[in-house]
């Protein structure tokens, strides 16, 4: 399982990406804060949902569901009636959860997160 402390200084963090790719079975989310960059990397990433995304768009918090809770049946409903074909399922479900915009549920099975400051160069 996810260990919870990889999301803690995320709070207020501005989502400048995210990148869905079906191929590799990757979420990444770029995230800005207080001069630095983070980037999470969902590996093994089943379903998706992003909702709301505007111009700008800030994260509350970001939390793994408690398989059983009524967030993560929710969660799962809601990934469900946009992926009823998927015959895999993930072993986690994040959600990020917005002061303002952009609301994501992620099924995953782990995460990776990177940082760097805005001054170093991006390589790409």
């Amino acid at each position: 399982m996810t260990n919870p402390k990889i999301f803690e200084e995320l709070h207020d963090a501005y989502i400048v990406a995210v990148e869905a790719d079906h191929l590799s079975n990757t979420v990444s989310l770029r995230l800005r804060l207080e001069g630095r960059i983070f980037t999470l990397i969902f590996d093994g990433t089943t379903r998706f949902l992003l909702t709301e995304m505007v111009m700008q768009n800030i994260v509350y918090s970001i939390s793994i569901l408690e398989p059983g809770s009524r967030d993560y049946t929710e969660a799962a409903s809601k990934l469900e009636t946009t992926y009823w074909k998927n015959e895999h399922k993930g072993k986690q479900i994040a959600f990020v959860s917005a002061s303002l915009g952009a609301e994501m549920y992620i099924e995953f099975d782990f995460v990776r997160k990177l940082s760097k400051s805005e001054s170093e160069p991006q390589i790409d």
